[in-house]
């Protein structure tokens, strides 16, 4: 289904970020295509997806270092705003990727009925080869 498919493609990008030390607007636009690739055959017209890196300072808290948005109805959080990470997810010093996918489902049969459902995902990882993933 598009739900689990959403959870997919947060996990999918997610993964991605995770495995360098570094980043860019390039790199990240290059996952973004990669990523509309497992929304289809569904249209990614209103798709939309936010990665994040989010940093744990030495005093427990935690705030956006980067976030690079694309697609529908998304926005990049700001920099060096406050984001709250789930139970067991922080760790002071280190940064975790965050990747949140949007998805407008609109039923072709029935829409008069049901209307139109946004679907999200969300996943988290760690960086793989730094405490940190920088954004150039």
């Amino acid at each position: 289904s598009i739900n689990r498919r959403m959870a997919y493609t947060a996990t999918t990008a997610a993964d991605l970020v995770a495995q360098v030390s570094s980043t860019s607007n390039a790199d990240l636009a290059d996952i973004a295509l990669a990523i509309d690739e497992l929304v289809k055959p569904h249209s990614t017209a209103t798709f939309g997806m936010i990665i994040s890196s989010v940093y744990t300072d030495t005093s427990g808290n935690t705030k956006i270092d980067w976030s690079y948005a694309t697609g529908s109805g998304v926005t990049a959080h700001a920099t060096g705003g406050a984001f709250t990470l789930p139970a067991g997810l922080k760790e002071n010093g280190y940064s975790m990727v965050v990747v949140e996918t949007k998805y407008v489902f609109t039923p072709t049969v029935g829409l008069f009925l049901l209307g139109s459902h946004t679907m999200e995902g969300v996943a988290y990882a760690r960086p793989r080869l730094s405490s940190k993933i920088t954004k150039t």
